[in-house]
């Protein structure tokens, strides 16, 4: 039997900015939702680099505690997906 291929649709992982950023799903979502953009939008070297980029932020951004901070941090990924 021959499996059909699946294909994403913008709306399946498109973040939506008017969700508030309520702790650790809300984050992991929008991360989540970069890397897909990634995998559909970027030439494969560039993948790559922005992947890591990616994983590079969200991780220094993990610990920060400051709501001000992350709104802005939140804010810029979120342009910049809506922008891919």
């Amino acid at each position: 039997t021959k499996r059909k291929k699946s294909i994403r649709r913008n709306s399946c992982w498109r973040w939506k900015s008017e969700q508030p950023m309520g702790g650790r799903a809300a984050a992991l979502s929008l991360y989540r939702s970069i890397l897909r953009a990634h995998a559909d939008y970027l030439p494969r070297e560039m993948r790559g680099l922005g992947d890591a980029y990616v994983k590079s932020e969200f991780r220094l951004h993990r610990s920060v505690k400051d709501s001000r901070q992350l709104q802005q941090f939140y804010g810029g990924w979120t342009e910049y997906l809506e922008g891919i």
